[in-house]
């Protein structure tokens, strides 16, 4: 997918492109919403930006962990997004 907005004089790609800023990516393991390799294929457009990427799992979490069931622990989520033990994302370019 190429990201695009009608009206914005941006060119989205090119600016993700040179996105420099760290940038952390968290995501839940049963989330049909929201694949692992959609994300991935995101972060792929940042290629200048150090990023990490963590996948919480239903044990972390206490409750399933998918695209809603996560808003029953929020504390949790906010918690993994301020860790540093966030996992390295490795890209495959």
């Amino acid at each position: 997918g190429r990201y695009a907005a009608a009206g914005l004089p941006v060119d989205l790609e090119a600016a993700m492109c040179a996105l420099t800023l760290p940038v952390e990516a968290l995501l839940f393991d049963a989330d049909w919403l929201a694949p692992a390799g959609s994300m991935r294929h995101l972060l792929s457009k940042l290629p200048a930006a150090p990023a990490t990427l963590r996948i919480l799992t239903a044990a972390e979490l206490g409750t399933r962990a998918d695209h809603f069931s996560w808003m029953k622990s929020p504390a949790i989520v906010a918690d993994a997004l301020a860790s540093p033990a966030s996992q390295e994302f490795s890209q495959k370019r």
